[in-house]
């Protein structure tokens, strides 16, 4: 069964490539000057339909970042979910040009169960190419889904891009996960510098395979980065992610 999730996404980017390079790998801000982010995304997923997503992103000093997300669903069966999320990033470590950076926050998601996050992420940036790579684990602490075996998941993922013009770089993302079902996600990755250097155009897009376990009944409350990821209902899917970025202040 395919599906196609669009977002459209507003957060942080200036000249030095401020706020976030990836659509769903995670990676601490590349100059010395943090920027606060305002983000907006709309989308649609095979789990929860149509979703907004609303997203302010503080930096406290020069190592720390707090997100906190507020999320909105139209289901398909005609009814209304909330979501939310707070997290703070700390960038712990950083080794010649490289960001080693630990992020834990708790969500409450769209079935109502509270879930606690962790992740843990290497990245850096130069003029000419950017890449991260994250390991995310998820544990559920309350709500129905306590009672799931399938209350902790994890997730590996990977992105890099390269410039190969001005203004142009491309690249690829994908991940894994591992829960009640393990799948695989990888696609291309390509950002647009808008006129000016105070904005980017990001899309990406891509297969979603379930490769293992019960795949009809993949959770819906699974999370990359900030992000719910649509899975598909059976073995195959498609996800789709456009995303518009520019500076707050």
């Amino acid at each position: 069964m395919k599906h196609i999730a669009f977002a459209l996404v507003v957060v942080s980017s200036v000249a030095g490539a401020q706020g976030q390079p990836f659509n769903f790998t995670e990676s601490f801000p590349s100059t010395t000057k943090l920027q606060a982010i305002l983000q907006y995304s709309s989308g649609y997923g095979n789990a929860f339909g149509a979703e907004q997503s609303g997203e302010v992103d503080v930096p406290i000093g020069s190592r720390v970042v707090v997100m906190a997300t507020t999320d909105v669903a139209y289901e398909r069966f005609g009814s209304f979910e909330g979501a939310g999320q707070l997290e703070a990033m700390v960038d712990a470590l950083r080794f010649g040009g490289w960001h080693l950076s630990l992020s834990a926050g708790v969500r409450r998601h769209y079935d109502g169960s509270d879930m606690a996050l962790g992740r843990l992420s290497i990245s850096r940036t130069t003029d000419k190419w950017s890449v991260a790579a994250n390991a995310d684990a998820v544990q559920v602490f309350s709500g129905h889904e306590t009672m799931s075996p399938y209350r902790t998941q994890y997730f590996g993922s990977l992105a890099s891009t390269a410039k190969v013009a001005p203004g142009l770089s491309v690249g690829l993302e994908t991940f894994a996960s591992e829960g009640r079902a393990a799948t695989i996600f990888a696609g291309p990755l390509v950002s647009f510098a808008l006129p000016g250097g105070r904005a980017r155009l990001d899309l990406s897009g891509g297969p979603i395979i379930c490769t293992a376990g019960n795949c009809a009944l993949a959770p819906d409350y699974t999370i990359v980065g900030k992000y719910a990821m649509p899975l598909p209902v059976h073995n195959t899917g498609y996800t789709l992610r456009l995303a518009v970025s520019v500076g707050l202040f």
